[in-house]
């Protein structure tokens, strides 16, 4: 019985082994990815192209804005938006993962000088091998924020 027990595991480890080899993909190429859907998303909204935010993004995709109000996918349904993001840049960008799902967080400035600072957070999810953005938050940068240091 323990010499069964013993061959299964170790049938079940081999093939464990090659199903996670056979297409590795990696932690550099997906942060790349999530990076760029991230660029992609940001530009959509400052160009107000809905239907470019709505390929990036989940169905059931939530978000807050800095103002509290919070979105839904549904308000992405006309091809095109009137209220636009300003033009962002992020800078500070981290990302991790915990299996299927990333988390990139990131420090977003304005193109125009001495314009609002923000910190955003996004919720990734891979789904049959493509990444989409599940839950959005976007706060406003303290004006005296610490660094990770704790020092202002």
């Amino acid at each position: 019985m323990m010499q069964l027990l013993l061959v299964l595991l170790l049938a079940i480890g081999a093939f464990a082994q090659t199903t996670n080899s056979a297409n590795p993909v990696s932690t550099d190429d997906k942060t790349s990815k999530l990076v760029e859907m991230q660029n992609d998303w940001l530009k959509a909204g400052s160009d107000g192209n809905n239907a470019a935010i709505r390929a990036l993004i989940d169905e059931h995709w939530m978000a807050m804005a800095p103002s509290g109000y919070i979105m839904h996918s549904s308000d992405f349904e006309a091809p095109e938006s009137h209220s636009r993001l300003p033009k962002l840049t992020m800078q500070k960008t981290t990302v991790e993962f915990f299996g299927n799902t990333a988390v990139l967080m990131a420090h977003l400035v304005t193109e125009k000088e001495n314009g609002p600072e923000f910190n955003l957070t996004s919720v990734f999810q891979n789904k049959l091998g493509k990444w989409e953005m599940i839950a959005t938050h976007l706060s406003g940068q303290a004006e005296h924020a610490p660094d990770q240091n704790g020092s202002q």
